[in-house]
């Protein structure tokens, strides 16, 4: 049976949306939706929330987290590199004997993430023996061939250009494209042992599932929490 570590990075501190991590979503803590999301992925043996925060870890221990310890202050920062964070979440088990098949890093910000869309991703890392899985959704607006620099004097000129006969003349007939929506980071024991992380940290052979736009809402701002209120009421996250 393949067996997933889940880490869920949870800094106390918050610039964008003070507490973000404890403010209610649809009447209970943001970050407990990603915990139960996590629980109930058959693969996944342990579910960690990585905090510093002594009432992030206490309310994340009351929805069922593991918090088998604080997270240390020089990876709790706004700069600290979330590879990092889930670098010292594996090897604290590590080093106590435990064996994983690969380390899932779960956003708290993406709590309409399906367990269905982690165990498709689980699936296609065992199948395809990839370095990582992620979510991606498509791009509905700011498609790549029409993004623009703002030059001095507000001129404009193409960021990329596109390629040689590509149709940029509606959203129709362009190309899709993809982003990552950031709700996860599925990695291979073997990328997250590398010592050399760049970017993301998805390797040389990194895949994806791809998920509606719904499942793709990342909450930073005080809109996207209004917004993800609004899909909670209106019944659209399933």
């Amino acid at each position: 049976m393949t067996e997933i570590l889940c880490i869920i990075p949870a800094r106390g501190g918050s610039k964008g949306v003070p507490g973000k991590n404890l403010r209610p979503l649809g009447g209970r803590p943001l970050i407990s939706h990603v915990i139960e999301t996590a629980m109930n992925v058959p693969a996944i043996t342990e579910v960690v929330v990585s905090t510093e925060h002594k009432m992030i870890a206490e309310i994340a221990a009351s929805f069922g987290a593991s918090i088998p310890y604080l997270r240390p202050r020089d990876i709790a920062t706004d700069k600290a590199a979330l590879i990092d964070v889930v670098r010292q979440g594996y090897w604290h088990f590590t080093n106590q004997g435990r064996k994983f098949d690969g380390v899932l890093c779960f956003q708290p910000t993406a709590p309409f993430v399906k367990s269905s869309t982690i165990s498709e991703a689980i699936e296609l890392l065992n199948e395809s023996g990839c370095d990582s899985v992620t979510t991606v959704s498509e791009v509905m607006q700011g498609h790549p061939y029409i993004a623009k620099r703002m030059e001095s004097q507000n001129v404009i000129t193409n960021f990329c250009d596109p390629p040689p006969g590509a149709d940029i003349s509606s959203r129709q007939s362009r190309e899709t494209a993809y982003f990552l929506t950031g709700g996860f980071y599925l990695r291979s024991i073997g990328l997250v042992e590398d010592l050399t992380p760049t970017g993301h940290v998805l390797g040389n052979d990194s895949r994806a599932v791809c998920v509606s736009e719904v499942e793709a809402t990342d909450i930073n701002t005080e809109l996207d929490f209004r917004f993800a209120e609004f899909l909670l009421k209106e019944g659209l996250v399933q």
